[in-house]
């Protein structure tokens, strides 16, 4: 039948209507039964009707002009259906709830049963076009949210490809900062810092350079990474495991073997650190005397006092949730977090004032005063001292009008500076555009819930519901949680910046 023109004709049973192809070339289907099943029609049809076999296959049905039962399935088929003429795949379902209740009808009603099937399904509306309408607007719908997930899923391979830039942003945190020191793996190549497998290690010696995080916090907060059989570690010398900021590192069974763990953020090293500098207050608030011989002599005294105030602007989470009614859980929160998080990200925002709580605008005058910390002096140029707790009450009696009435000045400065955020980052207008694109992203999940609703069995449409009225209580979260942006105080800095140094001045003041 296949490859000899001779034979025209192949008669098959129930046993061709799967697994078998027979696409190709100008073929016609004669249907001597119709089975009481549309699959199993779909499926006869489909061994010589295949997608990209050329033009369609015309099927002929053979019925007895005597049986009502025949020619009443024939129009359901060919009339509700549309069986020959399309697929039915999409519309399983349908079908077999459909099949479901014609078994029954037709013990009770007979052919009568047939005859209404075919009148409620075919036609602009009936049951088979409005579901196929459903399906296209779910499609749809699923078009875009599928859009956007495949953005996000791009951008979020793209930062997790990048390890240089984790490795960057970590040496500068756990490194410069904290000042904390690093072990490099047993032969390790000329490569930069995050390129090779690497550990802490947190010094606690009588003499020599000390871990700036204390030893308790350590042992509270990182014991689960600590590594108690790494070579040289001891009770003053705590080491923790391998980690690598190359994911290619981490893979592979010899990684596995040694324990390296990849450095992401969300990683327990991570978290742990973020939460131990985030208890941490030392450096949340300080001062400094910077000595540069090159800066006028001050008007108010020894020094010109100048104040930096590190703004984080973040959606207010928190306060929505409680408003809204829905659980404040730290579970909740952080999820509901994370959704304010795709439309308004959390940024950093640093003001400089000067005495009279004015922004400073200098551009060398801030290039001077964010320089980096020197305690011994550099070329000459500047040199600082930390203002600690033993230090405070010089300065303080020194006659400068600002540390007078300094418990007055700080909250009357912090109030400038937030309005000079506010004005400098256009956060209104920031606020206004997050929640469009919050509002326009809700918009869609709700129509596809309501969709979905529209289509669901009384069982499964009451969380569907419940899906919905909670997906709805989160949007007015969002909404509010973004347009009232939680303003905090990071960290606050003054800068005492004076022509003398801090012990000349201590030396006159005597």
């Amino acid at each position: 039948f296949l490859s000899d023109p001779s034979h025209r004709v192949l008669v098959c049973d129930a046993m061709a209507e799967e697994g078998l192809n027979l696409q190709g070339g100008a073929k016609v289907v004669i249907h001597f039964d119709l089975p009481l099943s549309p699959n199993r029609i779909e499926q006869r049809l489909g061994r010589a009707d295949r997608y990209g076999s050329g033009d369609p296959i015309p099927s002929f049905a053979l019925c007895c002009s005597d049986d009502p039962y025949a020619i009443g399935w024939f129009t359901y088929i060919d009339q509700g259906l549309k069986l020959f003429d399309r697929s039915v795949a999409n519309l399983q379902y349908l079908i077999e709830e459909e099949m479901d209740a014609l078994a029954r009808d037709l013990f009770l009603t007979g052919v009568e049963a047939l005859n209404e099937l075919t009148a409620r399904t075919r036609g602009s509306d009936g049951t088979v076009e409005r579901e196929l309408r459903r399906i296209d607007d779910q499609d749809a719908l699923d078009a875009l949210t599928l859009s956007e997930e495949e953005t996000h899923f791009d951008r979020l391979t793209e930062v997790d490809s990048d390890w240089r830039e984790i490795t960057e942003s970590l040496q500068q945190w756990i490194i410069d900062t904290l000042q904390i020191e690093v072990e490099r793996a047993p032969g390790a190549s000329s490569m930069p810092f995050g390129f090779d497998p690497f550990r802490l290690c947190f010094s606690y010696r009588e003499r020599g350079h000390n871990s700036l995080i204390p030893l308790k916090r350590i042992l509270s907060a990182l014991l689960q990474v600590l590594d108690t059989e790494a070579a040289g570690a001891h009770s003053r010398l705590l080491k923790t495991g391998w980690f690598t900021c190359r994911r290619g590192a981490a893979r592979g069974s010899s990684a596995s073997a040694e324990g390296i763990h990849l450095v992401r953020w969300g990683d327990t090293l991570v978290d742990r650190i973020q939460q131990i500098t985030s208890l941490d207050d030392r450096g949340r608030a300080a001062a400094m005397w910077r000595h540069y011989r090159g800066h006028s002599f001050p008007a108010g005294g020894p020094a010109d006092v100048f104040l930096r105030i590190d703004f984080l602007v973040e959606a207010d989470v928190f306060s929505a949730l409680s408003e809204s009614g829905l659980p404040v859980h730290p579970t909740v929160e952080k999820a509901v977090g994370r959704r304010a998080d795709m439309f308004f990200p959390p940024f950093y925002k640093s003001i400089w004032l000067s005495e009279d709580a004015s922004p400073v605008k200098d551009p060398e005058l801030l290039e001077l005063l964010a320089a980096p910390y020197r305690r011994a002096p550099d070329n000459g140029h500047y040199q600082d001292w930390n203002v600690n707790a033993e230090r405070w009450p010089v300065v303080k009696g020194l006659g400068i009008p600002v540390v007078d009435v300094w418990s007055q000045w700080i909250p009357e400065a912090r109030q400038r500076a937030e309005q000079w955020l506010r004005e400098e980052t256009s956060l209104e207008q920031i606020s206004r555009d997050a929640i469009w694109h919050a509002r326009e992203v809700a918009e869609s999940r709700f129509a596809q819930l309501r969709a979905r609703l529209r289509h669901t069995d009384p069982i499964g449409a009451e969380a569907v519901k419940e899906l919905l009225e909670k997906e709805q209580r989160i949007a007015e979260a969002l909404d509010s949680a973004i347009q009232r942006p939680q303003i905090r105080v990071g960290t606050i800095l003054a800068v005492f910046l004076s022509p003398h140094s801090l012990g000349e001045v201590e030396a006159v003041h005597e």
